[in-house]
């Protein structure tokens, strides 16, 4: 018995029904038109046209209906991408170990992820709703509220904020610490909400100020021994057990000198631990500026008579008086004449200048014409143990902790320094102070 032979027939889709229907209606609709009109001897050529006509008809029709039919199903599969998508960036945020929070345009928060509700202490949901700038303290030595208070105007103005470091006070009393970034987005013309990163940066704290308070000690167990080294070369040169010969003399010089050169070292360490620490006590009162310049550079009267320097001075009036630390205002102003002579060749110039921007700030200008910075150096000259390589060159002794201790005090007084230098030609800071 012969089976039968199934075969599959496809089924026309709706596009092709449609186009075929067309088709046949067309092709209807111009036999009929053609039939009742008369076109002579170009009847032949006119029906071709015709049928050319609806058959290009028919088939922008059927491409019209597919097309239609394809982006549906476009559509749909992209829906179905993005719901995907949208869910995954969903559980990527919520359980990502780095704390994300969403926050509105004023810094409400509306969206935390888990790892943030565990930085900040609090339960599941405690956090929404709560305002992410009352949460954490913008801290910084340049002023740490008004600092914090341009970090959220800078936000609300749609601003992105990079690595600031903050402070987090959580409810069980203990202290984190965080680099806060936030990242504006929304609709042209409308309120930027933003998206917040804070990456724990707690322990690094704890390891920096450990380290910072072991200098500190050490610095301080030092500076006892060489106070009583000191006085005992004093009494030898003071010729109280007999004179000295020469060449007994110019060892005790020697060791005298190594001293100072320690001490001064000893010196950079413990201001900038305090400074650091921010243990500084400041004691911010009057001060005749014109008379401190004079008695630093009577401190560099030595190297000045020895190198051939000429100082030349531009106060502006003969007595300059602002409202500041005397303690830091010689540290920060001190290290830049005393570079300013050290680094200027023999014969060479150190200029001071001061001028009154206006009634609440004052700028200071120190220069020389010295060895200059290179450039390849300039950016990293305020950094910690940071010295230019032809400050090395000419110089070996140094801790390279001077102007990195300039740039700490000025902060704490509220000041600012800057620089323009070209190598072999010179130095000039500027200084700009609160009067």
């Amino acid at each position: 018995m012969m089976g039968v032979m199934s075969m599959h027939v496809p089924v026309p889709s709706r596009a092709a029904v449609l186009a075929v229907i067309t088709l046949g209606v067309l092709s209807s609709a111009s036999t009929v038109l053609f039939e009742m009109t008369d076109f002579g001897q170009s009847s032949t050529l006119v029906q071709g046209l015709i049928s050319i006509a609806v058959l290009s008809l028919s088939i922008n029709v059927y491409v019209l209906i597919r097309g239609r039919r394809y982006g549906e199903t476009l559509a749909r599969s992209m829906t179905k991408e993005i719901a995907s998508s949208q869910q995954l960036f969903t559980e990527l945020f919520k359980n990502s170990p780095v704390p994300y929070v969403l926050i509105d345009h004023r810094g409400n928060i509306t969206l935390p992820n888990i790892a943030s509700v565990r930085l900040f202490g609090k339960e599941a949901g405690e956090l929404t709703g709560l305002n992410i700038f009352d949460l954490t303290e913008v801290v910084t030595k340049e002023g740490e509220e008004i600092h914090a208070a341009l970090v959220r105007t800078r936000f609300e103005q749609g601003v992105n904020v990079n690595d600031e470091d903050v402070r987090i006070h959580r409810a069980d009393g203990t202290t984190r610490w965080a680099l806060l970034s936030i990242f504006s987005y929304g609709s042209f013309g409308r309120h930027k909400n933003g998206l917040l990163t804070l990456v724990d940066i707690t322990k690094q704290k704890e390891v920096d100020r450990a380290k910072t308070e072991f200098v500190s000690l050490a610095s301080h167990q030092l500076h006892t021994p060489i106070s009583s080294m000191k006085w005992n070369i004093e009494l030898l040169v003071s010729k109280r057990f007999g004179d000295l010969s020469e060449p007994q003399y110019a060892y005790v010089e020697k060791i005298e000198r190594a001293l100072g050169r320690m001490e001064a070292i000893i010196k950079d360490f413990l201001n900038v631990t305090q400074l650091e620490l921010g243990t500084v006590v400041t004691d911010i009162a009057p001060l005749n500026i014109v008379e401190e310049f004079e008695d630093m550079f009577e401190e560099q009267t030595g190297r000045i008579n020895l190198k051939h320097i000429t100082i030349e001075r531009d106060y502006g009036e003969e007595s300059v008086i602002i409202m500041t630390d005397k303690r830091l205002f010689r540290t920060a102003i001190g290290n830049l004449i005393s570079n300013a002579v050290k680094y200027t060749s023999e014969n060479g110039i150190v200029r001071v200048r001061c001028a009154a921007l206006d009634g609440r700030t004052i700028t200071i200008e120190v220069s020389d014409t010295g060895i200059g910075i290179p450039t390849e150096d300039q950016e990293q000259l305020f950094t910690k143990f940071f010295r230019a390589t032809n400050a090395r060159a000419e110089e070996p002794d140094g801790t390279g902790l001077g102007l990195y201790i300039v740039a700490l005090a000025l902060k704490f007084l509220g000041g600012s320094v800057t620089f323009i230098s070209r190598k072999d030609e010179g130095t000039t800071f500027t200084v700009v102070l609160p009067r």
